[in-house]
C-alpha cells in the first residue's frame, strides 16, 4: 500500500510541475504541445468548445492565435486552459501521427 501511496504521490507532484513549453495549431481545433518534460502531446480541443469560455474559439482565426504563456496555452481574451488537463487529456504524438492512449 505505501508503495501506491507514494506512486500516487510521484504522480500528482510531476503533474503539478507540469507547463507548456511550445504550442503548435493543427486541424480540427487540436493543439501539438510541447511539455517542460521534453514530451510532444497531441489535445483535441473540440470536446471542450461547447463551454461558454471556449465559445469565442470555434472561430479558426481566433483558435489559430494559441500562444504559450504562463505555462500554458492562452488565446486573447483571457481565455486559457490548465497545463495538468492539456497533459493528462493528450496522446502522445509521434513524428506527426497522434497515437491512442491505452489506459
Amino acid at each position: 500500500m505505501a508503495n501506491l501511496y507514494s506512486r500516487l504521490i510521484l504522480c500528482v507532484e510531476t503533474l503539478a510541475m507540469i507547463e507548456v513549453s511550445s504550442v503548435e495549431v493543427v486541424a480540427n481545433f487540436g493543439l501539438v504541445l510541447t511539455f517542460n518534460n521534453g514530451e510532444r502531446r497531441h489535445f483535441d480541443m473540440h470536446p471542450y468548445l461547447h463551454y461558454p469560455v471556449f465559445h469565442r474559439l470555434k472561430n479558426q482565426g481566433y483558435f489559430s492565435l494559441a500562444r504559450v504563456d504562463y505555462g500554458t496555452v492562452t488565446w486573447p481574451g483571457e481565455i486559457d486552459i490548465a497545463p495538468e488537463t492539456l497533459y493528462e487529456e493528450s496522446i502522445p504524438w509521434l513524428a506527426g501521427i497522434s497515437s491512442r492512449r491505452i489506459c
